[in-house]
């Protein structure tokens, strides 16, 4: 027979009595394994529970249950039994008999204390490193009663011997499974991961990663900020198999997430993704793309971010990261449209499919386009973060040498100008306006086509500027080029410019017909592309203020008239179209009569013929 202190909770009032004794003895028969279990308190005994000690690890486990209350007073349970084979071996060989038991507040403001011995932390320590799987399970529940009485405690007295054990070869596995037993609790989570999360990541930190986060589910999520730059780095580590740990761990992280969990991952993703290290770009987005494929939620809303971020990767210099950043684009529209299927989606598989055709791989235009696609229709779930990251992408594109590109990165460098901080649109037109002196042409004609892009989709904002002034200037330099791309661009941004003003500032004609004599200028281009651009242009503007135009008759007459003779075929008839507009001879007899001042009045009739919505080459401006 062996006679044990385990752990009785009892009332404050029969604590602070004089005459207070108490203790647990319990005692076990050899020869027929019969477990009795003996409640003393003040000298009264009362049988607890008599049952067969079948197995260890049934002793363990019914013995941590909470017992029967004894005269309404007396809360027993127990913590402490030896998991060791009664048949085998005395419970008094692990644990020593009467052991000394002292009294612990379990709440100051509470009214019961606590009686546990060290013995009792001891056999939860050992058991939780047994041989056997079941023994650890039943250890993993009576911690988890231990910590619930005593709190940090517990971790402080177990938790270090199982990390000694995890560290050792030979006991790693048991030692590993035993944690996985005690993680459920928040303080016990945080305690180990702190432990295990280093970087780099060892391999065997690695899949001991991915074993806790399989049993810590869901409660996982409030430490991806801790654990996921390490994942990260495992994954482009140079040894394989710290590759192959970080990454299965990474995918088991993944799947134990619930909604708000895969929300704080890819909010931390998002950060990957728009890291300096090309190794972390990587791992980011193979891990979007696999949360994206086997995620079971909706996840339309969060995926703009991602699929503009893809599409920059598709770019990158590292060709396997623009591989694995097609991979995961491929898996988030996939992902996507088993939900909806938005008009933008055309683009983005266009890119796609464009950068898996090895023989148009470097053409990325497709994918400039699928970004401005994207951003247009998206750019109010599309985060600060990824537009200042495509802004940075896209600018050097203004200058490059390929015309489509150029175009492409200018139309989106100008729409991306009203989600930019004040600072970053100051230094984006100051970008411009240095860009407009460059000796390099392809740099003047990106300055002239970012700035008309600008004029198209925020005017509002390029005229408030403080570079506003400087950057007129620009364009009237422009507009003397050697280059008839850049005279082109520079014409279409007066264009805008013009419509702006006709709209919006309607009584400043000063400024109107400033910007309509240049246009009036361009008609008379040498190059043909000019004069078109620039009656296009100055039809726009007619269609938009035609009584605020024709009041400047006399200034554009004469230029219009010369354009309806002009040698090239696509000229006369833009001209005709502009005359239409411009003249206003839809209006009547008086209109056309007023116009063959300027044309003969056959030409005036026929082109009074036409209608009114002929064409619709001015609703790019």
């Amino acid at each position: 027979m062996t006679e044990q202190t385990i752990m009785v909770r009892v009332p404050r009032s029969m604590i602070e009595s004089a005459d207070f004794q108490g203790r647990v003895v319990s005692r076990i028969n050899l020869s027929n394994g019969e477990l009795t279990t003996d409640i003393v308190m003040n000298n009264r005994a009362y049988i607890f529970q008599r049952r067969p000690a079948i197995t260890r690890a049934a002793i363990f486990s019914q013995v941590t249950q909470t017992g029967a209350v004894f005269q309404s007073t007396i809360d027993a349970f127990f913590v402490g039994l030896s998991p060791e084979p009664v048949i085998v071996r005395s419970v008094a060989e692990r644990i020593p008999a009467r052991h000394q038991t002292k009294l612990l507040p379990q709440d100051e403001d509470g009214d019961q204390f606590l009686l546990i011995t060290e013995a009792h932390i001891q056999s939860i320590r050992s058991a939780l490193c047994d041989d056997t799987p079941s023994v650890r399970v039943a250890a993993g529940v009576a911690f988890s009663e231990l910590y619930k009485n005593v709190g940090m405690k517990a971790i402080y007295k177990v938790v270090p011997a199982l990390f000694k054990a995890w560290e050792d070869e030979q006991t790693s596995d048991n030692a590993l499974h035993a944690l996985k037993q005690i993680v459920r609790s928040p303080d016990v989570l945080s305690y180990v991961l702190w432990k295990i999360v280093k970087v780099p990541l060892p391999a065997l930190n690695a899949r001991a990663l991915g074993a806790l986060a399989d049993a810590a589910g869901p409660a996982l999520h409030i430490h991806l900020g801790m654990i996921l730059p390490a994942l990260l780095s495992g994954m482009g580590n140079d040894a394989e198999d710290v590759r192959r740990s970080s990454k299965k761990a990474a995918e088991t992280a993944v799947s134990v997430l619930d909604v708000a969990g895969i929300k704080s991952l890819l909010s931390e993703l998002l950060i990957g993704i728009t890291d300096s290290q090309a190794s972390i770009n990587k791992s980011s987005a193979y891990l979007i793309g696999y949360c994206f494929q086997n995620s079971n939620l909706n996840l339309a809303e969060e995926s703009p971010n991602f699929i503009v971020m893809s599409l920059i990767m598709l770019r990158n210099s590292d060709f396997a990261t623009a591989e694995v950043a097609c991979e995961s684009l491929s898996r988030v529209v996939s992902s996507v449209t088993k939900y909806t299927s938005p008009s933008y989606m055309k683009l983005v598989k266009d890119a796609i499919s464009t950068f898996r055709d090895t023989k148009c791989r470097n053409k990325i235009g497709a994918i400039l386009t699928a970004l401005e696609g994207v951003i247009t229709n998206t750019w109010k779930s599309v985060s600060t973060v990824v537009i200042t990251r495509v802004h940075h992408h896209v600018q050097p594109m203004i200058s490059s040498e390929d015309y489509q590109i150029r175009r492409c990165a200018a139309s989106l460098f100008g729409f991306l100008l009203q989600y930019l901080e004040i600072a970053q649109r100051f230094e984006v037109l100051a970008l411009v306006v240095n860009l407009a002196t460059s000796r390099i042409w392809t740099e003047r004609h990106g300055s002239a086509l970012a700035i008309s892009y600008m004029l198209r989709r925020n005017p509002d904002i390029v005229c408030a500027s403080l570079l506003f002034t400087e950057i007129v200037n620009c364009l009237k330099q422009l507009f003397k080029d050697e280059k008839f791309h850049v005279r082109e661009s520079s014409t279409e941004a007066f264009g805008r410019l013009s419509l702006y003003r006709v709209r919006y500032e309607p009584s400043n004609t000063t400024s109107q017909v400033e910007s309509l004599k240049y246009l009036i200028l361009s008609m008379q281009d040498d190059s043909s592309e000019v004069r078109r651009r620039a009656l296009s242009a100055f039809k726009a503007v007619s269609k938009a203020n035609p009584q605020g135009i024709l009041i400047h008759i006399s200034l554009f007459g004469p230029a219009l008239a010369k354009c309806l003779k002009d040698s090239s075929i696509r000229v006369r008839v833009v001209a005709e179209r502009c005359i239409m507009h411009s003249f206003q001879l839809s209006k009547g007899t008086e209109y056309v009569q007023a116009a063959q001042k300027y044309i003969t009045g056959l030409d005036a009739r026929r082109i009074a013929e036409f209608p009114e919505h002929s064409d619709d080459s001015s609703e790019a401006y």
